[in-house]
């Protein structure tokens, strides 16, 4: 305890820290390798509230991490141990990386329980890096190429309704809470009307160009990419996160950044 760094000058070094954290039970070591606030959020679920040990979770500072931290618990379902995926950067910028990562939960005789994929959104809102969000896709029997292509429909849905200045089929493609992670700071939208209020304040330009692609699959949901550009010059890349809650197929969340190129 109290050896393991607290600060991580890459996005990888801030991923691995959180998992060997993990694994050395340092509960304030584990929840310096976020960036605050922190949300994770699933295909299936909506936010729950500030309960990191829930699936879906929004929390404000460190100690709020670190105080949910409970090995005995997790150890008594047989859980005993995570690796962590070998992480591919995706979009990246100065001080955002979409990073694709994921875990393999362990039992005690070292043998594999249950596996996911994850893309983590890794941050540096001042000289650190850290874990701002978590958008899990719950692929714990594997890829799915049908719900993934379902879930790129539902953005490409998305992205041309901002094409056609839409405002009602994007939010209606909405799930809500809505989760929007920046660069130390996470906005949480809670009903259509705040979205729209959110789309009246927007810049005046006009997305004119976009490309969809599913990047992590399973049978709860996908991870889609949407690279934009508008008439003003502007690109962006999007990360969102979609799934099927309440018998509708929705949008829980998006990250964004400038294009680096630009």
């Amino acid at each position: 305890m109290g050896d393991l760094p607290r600060h991580f000058d890459s996005p990888e070094d801030a991923y691995f820290g959180f998992f060997r954290a993990d694994k050395a039970k340092d509960g304030e070591a584990w929840a310096a390798a976020n960036s605050y606030p922190h949300v994770r959020i699933t295909p299936t679920t909506k936010l729950e509230g500030m309960d990191a040990k829930s699936t879906s979770f929004f929390v404000e500072t460190p100690e709020e991490y670190a105080a949910e931290a409970d090995w005995t618990e997790r150890e008594a379902t047989g859980w005993v141990g995570t690796k962590g995926r070998q992480p591919v950067r995706f979009h990246e910028s100065a001080d955002k990386v979409h990073l694709l990562g994921g875990w393999t939960r362990y039992n005690k005789d070292g043998e594999p329980i249950r596996t996911n994929r994850v893309t983590y959104i890794m941050t540096k809102p001042k000289d650190f890096w850290g874990i701002q969000g978590r958008f899990s896709v719950q692929s714990f029997d594997g890829p799915n190429e049908a719900v993934g292509r379902k879930c790129e429909g539902l953005v490409e849905q998305y992205v041309d309704a901002m094409k056609a200045d839409d405002d009602a089929t994007r939010i209606s493609l909405c799930r809500f809470p809505f989760v929007m992670v920046g660069v130390g700071e996470v906005t949480v939208i809670n009903d259509a009307a705040e979205m729209q209020t959110l789309l009246d304040n927007a810049p005046d330009r006009k997305l004119t160009a976009s490309i969809c692609q599913a990047l992590q699959t399973s049978d709860s949901g996908a991870l889609v990419s949407a690279a934009v550009a508008f008439d003003t010059g502007e690109r962006e890349n999007h990360l969102l996160l979609a799934g099927k809650l309440d018998d509708a197929w929705t949008i829980a969340g998006v990250s964004s950044m400038i294009d680096s190129v630009n």
